[in-house]
């Protein structure tokens, strides 16, 4: 039969372990959250670009066609 002490040393190797994968999950976490974030900047960031984009193709489709009907009118 194992002494008290030799289980309260297994015990509290057992504990530092659990404290080590709970640190690495707290970390793995964290990493997560910071990718997160910059995933929804550069989504939104996309966003405003791709409206961008759309508004000044908007602007220059109207400018052909006013020019266009301008040629067919002379």
């Amino acid at each position: 039969m194992a002494k008290l002490s030799d289980k309260v040393k297994i015990l509290e190797d057992e504990i530092k372990r659990k404290d080590e994968i709970i640190l690495r999950l707290r970390n793995d976490k964290e990493l997560l959250m910071k990718v997160s974030m910059r995933t929804e900047e550069r989504n939104r960031d996309k966003d405003q670009l791709i409206s961008k984009l759309s508004n000044e193709n908007a602007k220059l489709q109207e400018e052909l066609e006013s020019k266009g009907k301008k040629r067919i009118k002379k």
